[in-house]
């Protein structure tokens, strides 16, 4: 009985994991993508002078401060999203290669 009820949680924990991702990419297409690509390699943030997000050293943190503040000409999103939307978007960010 143990093992199933470990298997469950482990299932329901997973489940959760993977529906946040989504959320994230879905929040990433709909807010980021028409600046950083749907790759992250986006050329109107290079030409703004932003880093690709792609392979990005920078922290989910790091990641996620950018996306509520902003930082040069990035408007942040702070109001805009909720702290866990900039949460599974700066985790999406971190799966782009």
């Amino acid at each position: 009985m143990k093992k199933f009820v470990a298997g469950i949680s482990l299932v329901a924990m997973m489940m959760a994991g993977t529906m946040a991702f989504a959320a994230g990419a879905d929040d990433y297409k709909a807010k980021c993508a028409m600046c950083h690509g749907a790759d992250g390699k986006g050329a109107m943030a290079k030409k703004m002078g932003s880093q690709d997000l792609a392979g990005t050293a920078l922290s989910e943190a790091d990641i996620a401060k950018t996306i509520t503040d902003g930082k040069g000409k990035m408007t942040g999103f702070k109001g805009k999203l909720t702290d866990d939307q900039i949460k599974a978007v700066a985790a999406y960010v971190k799966t782009l290669k």
